[in-house]
């Protein structure tokens, strides 16, 4: 630099060159900051918006896995729903064959009642006696039951048959609590319808007795009473 007399400064053409290299030096290093500083933004915006988009992606692709265990949650729910209903229907359907085939005959029993019964050996007189006492339970009604005996016989042993008509001429129509049917010679006859007579003698000491319901059309009977003499081996 030269200094005039008047103290100004005036450079030199070196100095100028000097001072013109260095603007444009200053003006490099300016600019390539700038522009670092943008690149670093960049990218850091580039970094952000991929985390972004790979968080959206990570979502989107638990949505939809969420999506599809729901609709698989939903598909076993109808299907176990389907199944329980069709089972449902089968054991109903069975149910009602099997009612509407034996309803009736499961509805339908016999009298339910307790008896006592006294027998009587005696070889003397009118010979032995049996006396069923109607003691507890439902009223059995004649006309729904029939007296059966088996195997009774004379005390020569002749066999005799029940005439069948005991039962309801000692207690009409139904056999109650408290009441008393008897078996005696004079419910009975000979093979030749006969009345066995007083110097033949009943024996009921093989024989059977029994008291049988019946329903109405026949298809089902069930015994309500039963006795056997002591001499009975057989059924």
């Amino acid at each position: 630099m030269v200094v005039l007399g008047d103290g100004q400064v005036v450079p030199t053409p070196r100095g100028r060159r000097i001072l013109s290299r260095s603007l444009i030096l200053y003006k490099r290093i300016h600019l390539f900051g700038r522009t670092t500083g943008r690149a670093g933004h960049g990218r850091l915006c580039c970094s952000k918006r991929s985390d972004a988009l790979s968080r959206q992606g990570r979502n989107q692709a638990g949505m939809s896995r969420g999506m599809w265990f729901g609709r698989e949650r939903g598909v076993s729910e109808v299907v176990g729903v389907v199944l329980l209903i069709g089972v449902t229907a089968l054991l109903v359907g069975g149910v009602g064959v099997y009612l509407f085939q034996y309803g009736g005959a499961l509805e339908e029993s016999g009298p339910s009642f307790s008896a006592s019964t006294t027998y009587n050996d005696s070889a003397i007189g009118d010979g032995q006696t049996l006396r069923i006492v109607h003691e507890s339970g439902e009223p059995v009604p004649t006309g729904e039951v029939s007296l059966r005996i088996q195997d009774a016989t004379t005390e020569r042993g002749t066999p005799v048959e029940y005439d069948g008509s005991a039962l309801e001429r000692q207690v009409g129509s139904a056999f109650t609590s408290s009441e008393t049917v008897v078996l005696d010679r004079t419910a009975f006859t000979t093979g030749s319808g006969t009345p066995v007579t007083g110097s033949q003698h009943l024996d009921l000491g093989e024989a059977a007795v029994r008291i049988v319901w019946t329903t109405e059309n026949d298809e089902r009977s069930e015994i309500v009473y039963e006795w056997t003499g002591p001499d009975r081996t057989g059924g």
